[in-house]
């Protein structure tokens, strides 16, 4: 089963917040996907912003579709990943991995994927 990436993680790399490449290349035995919706949240994301900003986004996330694959998400996967939450301790720092309060690393900024 592939981790995946949430928006929030894969915006704040753009934003220079969080080293994403650093922290996937420290996982690198594991698969790593984005959902269908996390593409809905980015695209909406492309279509508010203007002018440059919107040239860099758009490369940001033209890179970020051809390094991962889209989960397809149905019911039947909804229950895989419950089944999978169940088996994992709540104190599992990943299920509650927020990157602006990301500590284990080092934040740096700039760059693509």
């Amino acid at each position: 089963m592939a981790i995946i990436l949430d928006a929030d993680v894969i915006i704040q790399g753009e934003k220079g917040l969080f080293d994403l490449r650093a922290w996937l290349s420290s996982y690198p035995d594991e698969p790593f996907e984005i959902s269908a919706i996390t593409v809905a949240e980015l695209w909406h994301g492309l279509e508010r912003a203007s002018g440059s900003h919107r040239f860099k986004r758009q490369r940001y996330l033209d890179a970020v579709l051809e390094t991962f694959p889209v989960a397809p998400y149905t019911e039947v996967a909804a229950y895989s990943v419950l089944g999978s939450i169940r088996n994992i301790r709540e104190d599992d720092w990943f299920l509650r991995f927020d990157c602006g309060s990301y500590s284990h690393g080092t934040r740096k900024s700039g760059g693509y994927l």
